[in-house]
């Protein structure tokens, strides 16, 4: 099991897949916790707060919610967030590198074209 599957499969464990199921606030708060590890982690606590308190009240989803803290958010938690954080800052050059990639593409695709309109 991945990192980022492992809330999923608490969530299912813990019961609460109908309450997902059935309920739009439950579902829009789990979609938030699992959005987690795409953000900046200086954005971490606030998010994850926010959260709590939009969540409805139910022993399964505190429960859920506590497995979270303890495993994820808290000082002394399981896993730390460096570990499990995929927000990763992209260098400048990676951008250059991609509009390389676009131009050698467009000039092959030309290439190709002209090739093809001379053989007929």
């Amino acid at each position: 099991m991945s990192k980022a599957q492992a809330p999923i499969q608490q969530h299912h464990v813990k019961g609460c897949i109908k309450l997902y199921k059935e309920d739009y606030t439950v579902k829009h708060c789990m979609k938030r916790l699992f959005s987690l590890p795409l953000l900046p982690l200086d954005t971490i606590n606030e998010v994850f707060t926010d959260t709590l308190d939009m969540f409805p009240t139910d022993r399964r989803l505190q429960k859920f919610c506590d497995y979270i803290c303890s495993t994820y958010i808290d000082n002394g938690c399981r896993y730390l967030r460096q570990f499990w954080n995929l927000n990763i800052p992209c260098h400048p050059n990676i951008y250059r590198w991609i509009e390389s990639i676009a131009d050698e593409d467009g000039a092959v695709t030309y290439h190709y074209m002209d090739e093809i309109s001379q053989s007929n």
